[in-house]
């Protein structure tokens, strides 16, 4: 299961992170937006694999001007990817938790299944990225308020936890809830 995630994970970075640069721009300059995400890059998996993200951001900016033939390629890869992501999720925490997947009838009932939980996965998305989004935003106000209201960053870095802390609990209790698609056994 960890190579099938890794295989769909790594085409679907380049379209996540121009996703993520496009909505930080909406709070943050474009060079700042670029550095927060390689920052907490650093901060999750490393200075080395924070490098590769580094350079597909680089790559996505040389290529910011290409057709809108290329963009459309994107957002198909990363649908696609959606879609192998969530069945390699639902086969895997079927075996996990031994449930027996309840048996379509029709075909046209199964595709209105899967879409549901892309659908699913599109919104667990989402709210990671407004997480990232967050974490850049409590970086700006400790920047810009430190110096115009007396908040400590322990108090903003504390807060910042808590969002976080709450928010990953939510998608993941989720995740957990809807993704298997079966009784238990």
């Amino acid at each position: 299961m960890a190579a099938a995630l890794s295989y769909y994970a790594l085409f679907a970075i380049p379209s996540l992170l121009l996703i993520t640069l496009s909505l930080l721009n909406l709070f943050i300059a474009d060079e700042q937006a670029k550095m927060t995400i390689i920052n907490v890059a650093q901060e999750i998996i490393g200075s080395r694999s924070a490098g590769v993200i580094s350079q597909i951001i680089q790559h996505l900016d040389e290529n910011a001007n290409q057709s809108d033939f290329a963009q459309w390629v994107g957002i198909i890869i990363l649908l696609i990817t959606a879609t192998g992501i969530v069945g390699h999720l639902q086969r895997s925490l079927n075996r996990l938790w031994d449930t027996v997947p309840s048996h379509h009838n029709t075909f046209r009932l199964h595709l209105m299944q899967r879409f549901f939980f892309t659908a699913f996965y599109h919104s667990c998305r989402i709210l990671l990225l407004v997480l990232f989004i967050s974490d850049a935003v409590f970086s700006f106000l400790h920047v810009y308020l430190s110096s115009s209201i007396d908040i400590s960053e322990p108090v903003l870095s504390t807060g910042n936890h808590i969002f976080s802390f709450i928010l990953m609990t939510m998608i993941i209790s989720l995740i957990y809830r809807y993704v298997p698609n079966g009784k238990m056994a």
